[in-house]
């Protein structure tokens, strides 16, 4: 009977702690990511440009979007000839943002604009950056690697791609001069 105790309080915690991360179903749909990314690889960072064409499914004032170590600039939602600026709050913990604007976005297509920096980590997450282990640090800097799509919320706000929220991404990166 403990084992079976023990098993349903696993599977209950495990399933909170799932849905916890799930962004809102029914608000927003993602229809195209066009990205550009410049590297700076003295400063293992990176310099983002975003613009990400939504369907927006019912009215709202808040998009939510996963992301972790990215600090965000401008934020600009359009809908039609209507532009507004998007407050961006923070939830770590979940590693995700909610962007806010002042009027209600109505349903149809929109566009999200964001400029932002992050983080070229080494931990082989989001974009990283390859090491030669003998060079010293910043020479040793040899690449930066695609990221693998299991962590688009380093290099990118995302919906958690699911066979309901497919979207085309269009990704170009920029070499930075460091002459």
């Amino acid at each position: 009977m403990k084992r079976i105790l023990a098993i349903l309080a696993f599977v209950a915690l495990t399933f909170s702690w799932a849905m916890a991360q799930r962004l809102p179903e029914g608000i927003a749909r993602p229809q195209n990511y066009n990205v550009t990314f410049t590297p700076d690889l003295q400063n293992a960072k990176f310099e983002g440009d975003e613009t990400i064409t939504i369907q927006v499914l019912k009215p709202t004032s808040e998009i939510t979007l996963n992301a972790v170590d990215i600090d965000f600039h401008d934020v600009t939602i359009t809908r039609g000839s209507n532009s507004q600026k998007a407050k961006v709050t923070l939830d770590k913990p979940k590693e995700m943002v909610v962007l806010t604007v002042e009027k209600p976005l109505p349903a149809g297509t929109a566009k999200i604009h964001i400029t932002y920096t992050g983080i070229l980590n080494s931990e082989m997450r989001g974009l990283y950056i390859g090491r030669t282990p003998a060079a010293p640090i910043p020479r040793s800097m040899n690449r930066i690697t695609k990221p693998p799509s299991t962590s688009p919320r380093l290099r990118t706000r995302a919906w958690q791609q699911s066979p309901t929220r497919k979207s085309s991404p269009t990704s170009r990166g920029r070499a930075k001069s460091t002459r």
